[in-house]
């Protein structure tokens, strides 16, 4: 049976592996989809994508560069937690006391990112998308009942990893409070 301090390691290197998933999802941004519908009738067209060297091509684009944040603070938060472990297994008992507050933190800002994600993913590009065309769709909506949609499906799928990532850091943490902290330094 493995003991809480090696489940505690094995769900921090999928996290790691998770955050280097959302990285590659994020900057890649595959399954861009463009969605119409008028008179009953509706269209999608998906396959393109835009990674993240399109994301300045246009001003009115611009604000896709707050995914950064996502795309720095999830490798990071992973990899500390990951190290973290292994300065326990070295015998550094100082910090196994912070670790449960330290995986807090990270569930809480990971639901944060995993919101700011979907945001992206679903609601910032359509938004941009009909203030740009407001005239054209605003006609079209008043005369045929038409709408437009615009999403990411990779950043939505990155939105998803993050979900996951924070309920793995919540059950990190809650497995260290449930086990105390010094039984957890040596449980490796």
């Amino acid at each position: 049976m493995l003991s809480t301090g090696h489940i505690s390691l094995i769900l921090r290197g999928i996290l790691v592996v998770f955050s280097i998933i959302i990285m590659a999802l994020v900057m890649a941004g595959p399954g861009l989809c463009y969605g119409a519908s008028a008179l009953g009738h509706s269209v999608t067209q998906c396959g393109g994508k835009w990674p993240i060297d399109d994301w300045d091509t246009s001003d009115e684009m611009s604000g896709v560069w707050g995914q950064i944040m996502v795309i720095i603070l999830s490798p990071v938060m992973a990899i500390a937690a990951a190290i973290m472990s292994l300065l326990i297994v070295k015998g550094n008992s100082k910090i196994v006391r912070f670790q449960m507050i330290y995986m807090a933190i990270c569930a809480v800002i990971t639901l944060i990112l995993m919101s700011v994600e979907f945001y992206y993913g679903i609601g910032f590009i359509g938004d941009r998308f009909n203030s740009l065309s407001h005239g054209v769709l605003g006609q079209l909506e008043n005369r045929l009942g038409a709408s437009g949609s615009v999403h990411v499906r990779g950043w939505i799928a990155a939105a998803v990893f993050l979900l996951l990532s924070a309920i793995l850091f919540a059950a990190d943490a809650l497995l260290i409070f449930c086990k105390g902290a010094s039984s957890l330094s040596r449980g490796f």
